[in-house]
């Protein structure tokens, strides 16, 4: 897989993979792209994992706090458990899925077998909680379930992680 300057895809420049290229790689090239994800995920979470981790609890407190501060008394007690969120596009349908699993790349295999044109285009460590904030951000878009009639932007703006900012 190349990108649109002609280079291999690597683990060092595949964020430069605009929409377009990705709602029409084909699934082999989607399945080496999700390899040079996980890859980075993996790097990322070895050299920063307590920083992540650290990261996650300090959010789960500020939750906590946001339920004193709303409701006079705290949301849950326990602490956030780390998942994957994904997108998936449909070639088909257009539409994009927002989900999380501790597998996409299983769920994407799962899901397959019903909606063969189906791949992941993005995922990353989160919470239910980010899930749903996403979830929340675009509930103008959804037509059903966890699927979304998303923009180029709107996926540039889930992947530039600034939606976390917002929280």
């Amino acid at each position: 897989m190349k990108t649109k300057s002609g280079e291999e895809v690597t683990i060092k420049n595949y964020t430069t993979l605009g929409f377009e290229e990705l709602s029409n790689m084909d699934i082999e090239d989607a399945l080496k792209l999700s390899e040079v994800i996980e890859e980075r995920e993996q790097l990322l979470l070895s050299e920063h994992g307590e920083a992540i981790r650290e990261f996650n609890e300090l959010r789960h407190y500020a939750l906590v706090i946001e339920g004193v501060k709303g409701r006079g008394a705290p949301v849950e007690e326990k602490p956030l458990s780390m998942t994957n969120i994904y997108m998936m596009f449909d070639g088909h349908t257009k539409l994009t899925k927002i989900g999380i699993s501790k597998n996409p790349s299983a769920r994407e295999k799962t899901l397959q077998g019903e909606i063969p044109r189906l791949r992941i285009t993005w995922k990353t460590t989160g919470t239910k909680s980010d899930e749903s904030h996403l979830h929340q951000i675009f509930k103008e878009k959804r037509t059903r379930g966890e699927w979304f009639n998303l923009s180029s932007e709107d996926v540039d703006y889930i992947k530039s992680l600034n939606w976390r900012a917002a929280k």
